[in-house]
């Protein structure tokens, strides 16, 4: 029985904004990982799979950097879904 799968795409800000410029957004999903300190502009999440946590997410809830987790859904904020 297979798992669905989602891909998720990276958002890369420049000096903490968000980048808007379409043409700039395609440049960097392209870039190698070796360009991006091994950070990929896709990836593939499926539930079950395991993670590591790369920072601190909810402390009050012990999900702090270096965890090892099972990611098991993917909860969107409702105004970040178009």
């Amino acid at each position: 029985m297979g798992q669905k799968s989602m891909i998720c795409a990276a958002q890369d800000t420049i000096k903490g904004k968000p980048i808007e410029n379409s043409t700039l957004i395609k440049k960097l999903l392209e870039l190698s990982d070796s360009k991006t300190e091994h950070l990929p502009g896709l990836f593939t999440l499926v539930p079950g799979m395991p993670v590591i946590l790369t920072q601190n997410m909810a402390i009050e809830l012990g999900l702090i950097n270096g965890m090892n987790e099972i990611f098991r859904q993917l909860v969107f904020e409702e105004e970040s879904v178009s």
